[in-house]
């Protein structure tokens, strides 16, 4: 368990270190969340067996784009963005759960993506995972109720995210105290973020000075 207190911060895979500590992860994932959706047959064919070449899976993982989370030091998820656009991969450890791990690594792929070109993301997702994607923008374009994992039938869907242009949020009439926080969180998201405060305050300022400056950040996002 982590400190509630605690939040991810994102970084690179790092081979052959993150190997190991990957896998667990996971497995964990697999055998205790999605344990919840799917029978007991279902989670021993997804989760294959424990035994696996390491070597191999890291391999898998310097092939694609994979990003950790690490809380304290440790790595606590991890996704895979491949060159086509598909999240091949989001694993979360349960002890890291309600942390914000999933949406801080579908951030980072998101802004991974846009930075290639990629223009639309596609994924896989477990019953477990659908309701996470669907939080982050990705909406469900098929069921595959016949979907197989080592010949066993495990249901998923695929699901799509567009990536357009970033939202822009205008910061006004929120508490000092926790503007600073709010934006800076916003911009990790990929969030155009524009705080008028300064303008609201300055001598004289208009409407029309207000609608200029909201018009060049626009610009600029």
């Amino acid at each position: 368990m982590f400190p509630s207190s605690s939040s991810p911060s994102i970084r690179p895979y790092r081979s052959p270190e993150d190997a190991a500590r990957t896998f667990e992860v996971f497995r964990a994932a697999i055998t205790q969340t999605a344990s919840t959706v799917y029978e007991p047959h279902q989670i021993e064919a997804w989760a294959g067996p424990c035994d696996i070449d390491l070597g191999e899976w890291d391999r898998r993982r310097t092939t694609a784009t994979t990003l950790v989370a690490v809380i304290d030091d440790q790595v606590v998820g991890f996704a895979d963005l491949l060159p086509d656009g598909l999240v091949d991969m989001l694993f979360v450890d349960p002890a890291a759960g309600r942390r914000g791990v999933a949406r801080a690594l579908i951030t980072r792929v998101q802004h991974e993506a846009r930075e290639r070109g990629i223009a639309e993301l596609r994924t896989l997702a477990s019953r477990s995972a659908q309701p996470a994607f669907a939080r982050f923008g990705f909406r469900v374009v098929a069921d595959r109720p016949g979907n197989t994992v080592r010949g066993v039938v495990v249901p998923n869907a695929e699901m799509r995210c567009r990536l357009g242009t970033p939202t822009l949020v205008i910061l006004a009439g929120v508490p000092y105290s926790g503007k600073s926080t709010l934006a800076g969180v916003l911009a990790d998201r990929g969030f155009g973020v524009v705080e008028v405060d300064d303008i609201n305050r300055a001598e004289g300022a208009t409407p029309e000075a207000l609608a200029d400056h909201v018009q060049d950040r626009i610009a600029a996002h």
